[in-house]
């Protein structure tokens, strides 16, 4: 999954088989794409899941191996990393848009709702999370995109 600002930036991550999220520069805090794009960079974020899981350091690996060969750096010997990642995303790469963002506050307590992973269908009013004990439900149908 990547997370995009600016057209460029949507453009070049939609030609790799994950799904892509447009909108997260201004809906969310601590990502660096904005101050890149800002200086003139075109790029994306990848977001892998979990930093200590294997399949995540695996798909960061295969992103890398793909966008080196992507901007022929390495010849076509590594195409098996695009397929690795696209075993990766369900449904397959998609384009996805922010409509609704969560922000939390440092010293807050939250707790998900257990069975919860990044592009999970929800329903409309559907409980999600506690916040300092108060129910989060969703305000809209959609997918559910998890804290970075």
């Amino acid at each position: 999954m990547k997370i995009l600002v600016g057209g460029d930036c949507i453009e070049l991550a939609s030609s790799f088989p994950v799904h892509v999220v447009v909108g997260a520069g201004d809906s969310l805090r601590g990502i660096s794409d904005r101050y890149f794009v800002n200086h003139g960079y075109t790029g994306f974020t990848v977001e892998a899941g979990q930093h200590d899981s294997l399949e995540s350091l695996e798909s960061q690996e295969a992103t890398i191996w793909a966008a080196l060969h992507r901007i022929g750096c390495i010849d076509s010997q590594f195409r098996h990393s695009e397929e690795r990642l696209a075993r990766t995303q369900l449904d397959g790469g998609t384009i996805f848009e922010i409509r609704h963002a969560h922000p939390l506050e440092q010293g807050t307590k939250f707790r998900m709702q257990p069975g919860y992973y990044n592009f999970r269908r929800v329903l409309e009013d559907e409980l999600l999370a506690y916040e300092d004990g108060r129910e989060v439900r969703a305000p809209i149908p959609g997918r559910i995109f998890m804290p970075l």
